[in-house]
């Protein structure tokens, strides 16, 4: 039990000069809080983050927003990105040119599995700006992995009261 102990310390232990994996798929929402009419426009954001320096200097992916309420919102499709940071646990994505493009930036949390922050976007008709949140995707192996850990657990419990 002690060196099962030890080795989870060690994997748990924070690497120094190393910033925190977030490669894999975050979903969440945008939300257009200075819209001009008052309106609070709402966008589904499904984040796609596909390399990352292992110092955080450098992440590239693509995103895409789908607003239900407003046919006009994400009609850019899928946008790629590359260049973004992740500088002490702040994550910033800058993506398209200056005139039609944006930036988008918060606090990850403490544990690593979302982040909340604001935006601007900028195109030819003019800019922007609200608030966005989003969470890592757990993937299915990860979540197959939580299982079979939690059927041995369970199992080895069982034996261990027969015997």
């Amino acid at each position: 039990m002690k060196s099962l102990m030890m080795v989870l310390a060690l994997v748990t232990a924070p690497l120094s000069a190393q910033a925190v994996p977030i490669l894999g798929e975050w979903q969440g929402t945008v939300q257009d809080t200075f819209a001009s009419n008052n309106e609070l426009n709402f966008g589904l954001l499904d984040l796609f983050f596909t390399s990352q320096d292992p110092d955080g200097s450098n992440i590239a992916g693509h995103f895409s927003v789908v607003c239900p309420s407003n046919p006009d919102c994400g009609t850019d499709g899928v946008v790629n990105f590359s260049g973004a940071t992740l500088v002490n646990n702040f994550l910033t994505v800058t993506f398209g040119t200056v005139g039609d493009g944006g930036v988008f930036g918060g606090p990850l949390s403490d544990d690593g599995n979302s982040v909340t922050g604001h935006y601007i976007a900028v195109d030819p008709n003019g800019s922007v700006r609200g608030d966005f949140t989003i969470s890592r995707v757990p993937e299915p192996a990860t979540i197959a992995l939580l299982g079979l850990g939690l059927a041995g657990v369970a199992l080895s419990r069982r034996k261990r009261l027969r015997g």
